[in-house]
């Protein structure tokens, strides 16, 4: 388990220095940010989550935010999606399938939309917004009894698609 610092304004991942500072360093090696940036976007940054850094760098470069989750996404050596509909239509499934392999109370809880399941049905595929939160995967793949393998999409594609999902 991660443990906590309990600051007086906030809860801080010990963890997130390091993550925040290899979002960070992806995004000045692509030369999406130099130097005085960088050291801009550590001073707004609040919480160690890829979406907010990438809303954080989005509003200091005028880059999409999509943009920004593609360079995250190489870096693990995954996938980043923008449109979930178009990903499903390539999938050849629909989205009243894809969600018969979640329960609702699993993907809203852990903010993640599954996207496929492995032939032999020992993996779980699901998209998230911030794939260094490693507990929500061990979570998944515990409750699920399922190995999980993830790719990346914005808080906001989660949002929407759970709400399509599952009403």
């Amino acid at each position: 388990m991660t443990e906590l610092v309990v600051h007086a304004d906030k809860t801080e991942n010990i963890g997130a220095f390091n993550n925040i500072e290899y979002m960070l360093q992806c995004l000045q090696e692509e030369k999406i940010l130099d130097v005085d940036e960088v050291i801009r976007a550590k001073s707004l940054i609040q919480k160690d989550d890829l979406d907010h850094v990438s809303e954080i760098v989005a509003g200091i470069k005028n880059v999409k935010k999509f943009e920004i989750l593609k360079i995250y996404a190489g870096a693990f050596g995954v996938n980043a999606f923008e449109n979930f509909e178009s990903q499903v239509l390539l999938q050849g499934q629909t989205i009243s399938e894809l969600a018969k392999l979640m329960p609702e109370a699993v993907a809203r809880r852990y903010h993640v939309i599954p996207i496929g399941v492995s032939d032999d049905k020992t993996e779980i595929s699901i998209a998230m917004c911030n794939p260094m939160d490693v507990e929500i995967v061990d979570s998944i793949s515990y409750i699920m009894k399922k190995n999980v393998a993830w790719c990346i999409t914005s808080r906001e594609e989660i949002k929407r698609i759970l709400d399509l999902m599952y009403t």
